[in-house]
């Protein structure tokens, strides 16, 4: 009786790092790329039980680091360049959503979600370059109509969207760099009241789930003919012409 040949696992062997990875979307990320073959580098800032539990899951590696910090992005650079397989993808997924900020509360939301990216992507250059490999920045489909109440968090993603379009430009055709900008996924806390109201504007009729996110990490990281773009996945919310 003669066995089907295995498929190949499209990501087998390679490095992927994923910011935020312990929890929520970032942990269902790590999933999908784990099945997808990549070893994936768990990077988490507090999160370190959760991070640990998910890498005995998958067969990753937990980075701990504070982003803000650049003794912290080193630790997480230093377990790169360990590692010897260079970096297939860097996952930008590591956020905080804050509404009606304080003034210290709105410059840490920024420094997560715009300008830790950068600095940690301006370290990794050399790793990624050597694999010719990819960027991936989590922002957010509030970019195009920004919400009132968030507009610090909306600004901090718009600023890492027109960041990582630019950094295409510059890095073709070594590296790829593109978003992907997530609708309605995850309620915050204080949002229950809102979660039929909203998925009643959705045009697919439902909030999205993180596996979808992490789908779309999954197909961007192997989608070697796309750069500099932005994949809206909400469920057409933002093609509607919705707030939320």
């Amino acid at each position: 009786m003669r066995h089907p040949r295995t498929m190949p696992l499209p990501l087998h062997g390679q490095a992927v790092l994923v910011t935020g990875g312990a929890r929520r979307i970032g942990a269902s990320i790590v999933r999908h790329l784990a099945a997808a073959g990549a070893q994936v580098l768990i990077h988490c800032h507090t999160s370190t039980a959760e991070a640990e539990e998910l890498a005995e899951e998958v067969v990753g590696i937990v980075v701990q680091g504070d982003l803000t910090e650049e003794s912290g992005r080193q630790q997480i650079v230093s377990a790169v360049q360990s590692n010897g397989k260079g970096l297939f993808c860097l996952v930008h997924s590591a956020s905080v959503f804050i509404a009606n900020p304080s003034t210290d509360e709105e410059v840490r939301q920024m420094q997560i979600n715009s300008k830790a990216p950068q600095s940690l992507t301006h370290s990794l250059i050399e790793e990624l370059r050597a694999v010719g490999g990819s960027i991936i920045s989590i922002t957010d489909a509030s970019t195009d109509r920004p919400w009132a109440d968030y507009t610090a968090y909306s600004a901090s993603k718009q600023s890492l969207r027109d960041w990582t379009l630019a950094l295409a430009q510059e890095l073709a055709p070594d590296v790829r760099a593109n978003c992907i900008a997530p609708g309605a996924i995850l309620p915050a806390s204080d949002e229950s009241h809102l979660v039929d109201s909203i998925a009643a504007r959705i045009p697919l009729g439902r909030w999205g789930e993180p596996d979808d996110i992490a789908a779309a990490v999954v197909f961007l990281s192997q989608a070697r003919y796309i750069t500099s773009q932005v994949l809206t996945v909400d469920g057409g919310w933002s093609a509607a012409g919705h707030h939320p």
